[in-house]
Parts: structure tokens; C-alpha cells; sequence
């Protein structure tokens, strides 16, 4: 077991490594089915793989609610975006290639056609227009989910898992968990309905009849065994509640969290006086308009630990709060929008947590920083004046855990940066600034973040691999015991590399074998499986995220640095679709549990 200093020794020091290994990586797509993005999570010792599904063709897009407005008024706003679908700034930070005048006047064609339905094409671009920007927290824009979650055994078949009752494709799912036994735990949101001719009380003391979309609560928790699927509601469900499982450990112990009780904050916003309040009771439902059911700020969302044993969740057990009771009456006493929560967001054989939790840093600034639960005790950062936010993102079985902190790297310049920390040796009530140590960078005032460690002390993550612009971003693997940081992206075949261009290492098992999320170009084509030819009769291609499995082999022969410029996470005009920060819009890496 290492000692923390002994860790710092191990860092101190260290280069990157800009050689690589003549042995490389095997890198194995795993399938998707029919879903247009698959981003992997979890693996387990016998290769299973646990993640989501993104996308799939036919979205049922509510045509003629995209022909009016919030006020029930013809509209013509939609042509309007696809017209100057270049103009958009969030699809442009996209890198979202450009519309030819011939695509668009498909879309508005079909747009204005007498058809009930868009084609497949056209939908394609109405579910992006309702995805981006304000429309997709705005409840009168149809909402879009179309996310499941997967597990992939028994030689790759794939296991999707849906809300049946969603017919309008509103809602999503993700594991975040997987163990050896084959156990998926993650959340799922709830369906969106329609809602007509809501009362809606106006700012002059007036109403009006509005119609939106709502749903019940924002997320419960989800476990998947096989064709077994088990919900759990949480303890405080006013204004929908929350819950969400992150982890399960070989022996059946589930590490979540999930709302205890509204904050004063919530009860003022539900009783229907706020200006801004919609009447709910003729659905049996209380809520407000301008704040979704389960926003975090409505209650208090703890760690929580279950036993998953012969079918069933059994002796549910709280892990606590960073935040005192004095700390939890103060906010209540002050009325405000803050909030307290903690969440474990991984679990190790020896039921010890590690996650994130907020309380008072230096004075009455509220931060999210690292949490370690353990025997009863929620231990956390709660003096520090070097790190601005924290979280631990994983604990192996000998107690080292890691994950990554925002921190002045020097001039007041702000980084997050990857640490490791030996859980086992805490006596101490709190962590202190100089209790962890940090990983090396690819480069000088670059972020790395930490997802996974496994038994062999070997870290994955994703990291910046330059300061220069377009930065790219690239899964590394940090092995502690040879002290050698390597760009994941530099260890597959050459032939393999021009194939796939890996942006995430997610996760690692204990036989070193590697979770990672791809690039992957693929022929654009139409709903009807025809290619899409540019103006020069020639095929186009799109990007997609893929997900993958990476195994060390002597056999390959590693590509080592692209031969081409690193560039891929920037899509030009004439070519490809959504990029890298499509990747990071959806929240990938470990990040993605804390949606």
C-alpha cells in the first residue's frame, strides 16, 4: 500500500513519455445496433461493457408544434434557422458542417409539405434546432432524449434497455456501473408529456391558458440484471425527487444518492404564490414553470448505500453530508438557491466511496470538493486555498482513489489537474492541500482528468496533449509503477489510428484491458440508405462516436504521433458533422454521472 509521500515520489519528476512502446494496442469496436453514437462507461474483468446509446433514425418530431409559438401563434422561426443554419454560434463552437442551398430547401420543402411527419433527413436537423441552445430547457419546445442505456456480454451481444411508455422518445438512460457478475446500475429521466391549456398566472395578476411540455420528476435510479429492471423512488419526492445509482461492487453493494428532504427554498417556490408559478394541482402535481421538477436546488440530495441480494434492494443506508446541521439551517434561515448534496461516485470490494460533496470552504463560500465515505464519516477538502472545485472519481481495491481538481497552476491561471490519493492512510478529518499528489501533463497549463484506476495502479482519463490551437484532446494511461504517462491515441496500429481517433480512456480493468470512446468517419447517407454526394458528385462523411475496447497485444507495432495535423476534433465545412465538443456537450467521460 502506498504512502501518500511515497506517491509524490513516484510523480516527482516525471516526463511525459514521448516514446512509445514497439508493443501497441488492439482496438475492438463495439456494436451499437441502430443507435447513431455509442459512449461506453463501464468494464468489468470479463470484458463486459455498460454505456448509452445516442440517437436513432425517425424521430418523432412533432411537426406542427414546430409551426407555433410559446403563445400558440403561426411561426415560421424553424425556416428561419435552417436558412441561416450557418449564423448559429453554438453549432459553429460545434465545428457543425455547413448546409448546401440544396439541403436546405429539402428541409423547408418538407417542412411546408402537407406530410404529418418529416422525413428522416429533415428530422434530423428539427431534433438538433429543439437540442441546441434555450429551446432545450424551454418547455414549450418538444423535448428530446433519445437516450438508452447498454450492456454488451457473452461475445458482444448487445442489451438495450428503454422506457416503454416513452412514445415521444423524451427520455434518457445510463449505466454508470458494472459488475463482474454482470449487474448494470445507472438513472433514467422521466417521459415528457404535452400538456394543454395549462393555468398559468401572468406577472400583471392575470393568467392564461399556455401549453408545455413537463415531466414528473428529473431522474430516478436504475438497475439492470439481465431482463430484470429495478426503479427506486427516493424518500422526498416533492417536486419529483432524485435519485441515481453510480456504482455496484462484486459483492451487491450500490452507491447512489437521492433527494431527503425540500429545502425551504423549494417549499416557498411550490406553494404557488411565486409570480412565476404554475397552477398544478388540476394534474396532481406541484411545481413552477421556470424550474424543471427535481432541480437540485429544491432539496437535499445525500450518499446513499444499498445491497442488491437475490432480486431485490435491501438496507438502505445513508453516508451523510459534508454539510453540518448548523450549515443546512443557515441556508434554510437565509432562503436562498443554495444547496447542499453529496454523492459517492464509485464504490471498492471493501464498500468504501469516494464522490463529491459541497459544504462552507474558507468562510461562506459554498464549493463542490472530493468526498471519501468511510466508516460513517464523510471526509472532505474543507480548508483550502489552492483548489477552487474537486471531485475523486474512482478507488481501486487497495484504497488508492483518484480524480481531479481546479487549481492555480501559476499567475492566476486556472487548470484542472489529475491527483492520487491513498484512502487507507487518512486519520484526519479532512483532506489538506498537500495531502494528494498530482499527475504530470502532456504539457505545461493543460487540463488532464482522471476517470478509472484499477488493482495494477494503472490510471485512465483524457487529457489536453497541447497548449496550442485547436487543442486536442486525447484518452491517456498512466502507469504508476513505471512512472509513464502515454497518449492512447499513439499506441494503436497505423492502420487502426486512421480509423479511429481516441478522445477518452473512461475506464480500466484489473487484466489492463481499456474502455475508450472514438472518432469514427462514416458515409453520410439518407433515410433511405442512399449516400449524400457533394456538389462534385462525390460522397460525404459525418462523424460519430464509437465505443471501443483497447488490448495491449506485443504483436502491434505502435503508429506512435499522427502524420497528419492533429486536427481531427475541428470539422471543416465540406466534410463531417458534430466533432469533439459534440463529445463533451453529451457530457462523456466519468463527468457524465454528474449530469
Amino acid at each position: 500500500m502506498l504512502k501518500p509521500t511515497k506517491i509524490a515520489l513516484f510523480i516527482t519528476g516525471i516526463s511525459c513519455a514521448a516514446q512509445i512502446q514497439a508493443a501497441g494496442y488492439v482496438v475492438e469496436e463495439l456494436p451499437s445496433g441502430n443507435a447513431h453514437k455509442s459512449i461506453g462507461i463501464a468494464i468489468n474483468d470479463q470484458n463486459d461493457v455498460a454505456g448509452m446509446l445516442l440517437g436513432k433514425d425517425s424521430f418523432p418530431v412533432r411537426k406542427d408544434l414546430l409551426k407555433i409559438d410559446e403563445n400558440g401563434e403561426s411561426t415560421d422561426e424553424f425556416v428561419e434557422w435552417i436558412r441561416h443554419f450557418e449564423r448559429d454560434s453554438t453549432l459553429r463552437s460545434l465545428g457543425e458542417r455547413r448546409l448546401t442551398d440544396a439541403e436546405k430547401d429539402r428541409i423547408i420543402n418538407d417542412f411546408n409539405s402537407s406530410n404529418e411527419t418529416l422525413d428522416s433527413f429533415s428530422a434530423t436537423y428539427a431534433v438538433k434546432y429543439l437540442s441546441l441552445s434555450w429551446r432545450k430547457t424551454n418547455y414549450y419546445f418538444q423535448k428530446v432524449g433519445d437516450q438508452y442505456g447498454f450492456v454488451i456480454k457473452n461475445a458482444n451481444a448487445l442489451k438495450e434497455t428503454s422506457i416503454e411508455e416513452d412514445k415521444n422518445r423524451s427520455t434518457k438512460i445510463q449505466f454508470n456501473g458494472l459488475n463482474q457478475q454482470g449487474v448494470a446500475v445507472g438513472f433514467h429521466s422521466a417521459p415528457y408529456e404535452f400538456i394543454t391549456n395549462l393555468d398559468y398566472d401572468t406577472t400583471d395578476g392575470g393568467n392564461k391558458l399556455v401549453n408545455i411540455w413537463q415531466q414528473q420528476y428529473r431522474r430516478r435510479a436504475l438497475l439492470a440484471d439481465g431482463d430484470k429492471v429495478i426503479t427506486l423512488t427516493p424518500d422526498e419526492t416533492g417536486t419529483g425527487g432524485y435519485s441515481s445509482f453510480t456504482d455496484i461492487n462484486n459483492s451487491g453493494t450500490v452507491v447512489g444518492s437521492m433527494s431527503t428532504q425540500l429545502t425551504e427554498y423549494a417549499k416557498k417556490k411550490t406553494t404557488n404564490q411565486d409570480e412565476k408559478c404554475v397552477k398544478f394541482e388540476p394534474k396532481g402535481r406541484l411545481g413552477c414553470f421556470h424550474t424543471s421538477y427535481g432541480n437540485r436546488a429544491l432539496f437535499l440530495t445525500e450518499a446513499y448505500q444499498w445491497t442488491y441480494q437475490n432480486g431485490a434492494l435491501v438496507d438502505a443506508k445513508p453516508l451523510g453530508l459534508a454539510a453540518s446541521e448548523a450549515e443546512i439551517a443557515k441556508i434554510s434561515k437565509d432562503d436562498n438557491s443554495n444547496y447542499f448534496f453529496s454523492e459517492p461516485y464509485a464504490v471498492n470490494q471493501s464498500g468504501v466511496a469516494v464522490g463529491v460533496a459541497n459544504t462552507f470552504v474558507d468562510g461562506d463560500v459554498i464549493r463542490n470538493h472530493l468526498a471519501l465515505f468511510r466508516d460513517g464519516q464523510v471526509i472532505s477538502v474543507s480548508d483550502s486555498t489552492k483548489w477552487f472545485n474537486s471531485t475523486a472519481t474512482d478507488i481501486n481495491d487497495n484504497g488508492l482513489m483518484v480524480g481531479y481538481a481546479i487549481k492555480d497552476v501559476g499567475d492566476g491561471v486556472l487548470r484542472t489537474k489529475s491527483f492520487v490519493y491513498d484512502a487507507m492512510t487518512l486519520n484526519a478529518s479532512h483532506i489538506g492541500d498537500d495531502d494528494v499528489s498530482f499527475l504530470p501533463s502532456f504539457a505545461n497549463r493543460t487540463n488532464i482528468y482522471a476517470n478509472a484506476i484499477n488493482n495494477q495502479k494503472q490510471i485512465v482519463g483524457r487529457a489536453e496533449t497541447t497548449f496550442q490551437t485547436p487543442i486536442p484532446i486525447r484518452g491517456y494511461l498512466y502507469d504508476m509503477e513505471n512512472k509513464q504517462l502515454t497518449n492512447l491515441d499513439e499506441t494503436t496500429s497505423c492502420e487502426q489510428q486512421s480509423q479511429y481517433t481516441i478522445i477518452d480512456a473512461v475506464d480500466i480493468n484489473n487484466d489492463g484491458v481499456i474502455l475508450a470512446n472514438a472518432i469514427k468517419l462514416i458515409d453520410r447517407k439518407d433515410d433511405s440508405g442512399e449516400l449524400i454526394l457533394d456538389a462534385n458528385g462525390k460522397k460525404t462523411q459525418v462523424e460519430t462516436t464509437v465505443s471501443i475496447r483497447m488490448t495491449h497485444s506485443d504483436a502491434v507495432k505502435a503508429c506512435g504521433k499522427r502524420l497528419r495535423k492533429d486536427g481531427v476534433n475541428s470539422i471543416n465545412d465540406d466534410n463531417g458533422s458534430f466533432g469533439i465538443f459534440s463529445i463533451l456537450l453529451f457530457g462523456l467521460f466519468r463527468l457524465i454521472r454528474r449530469i
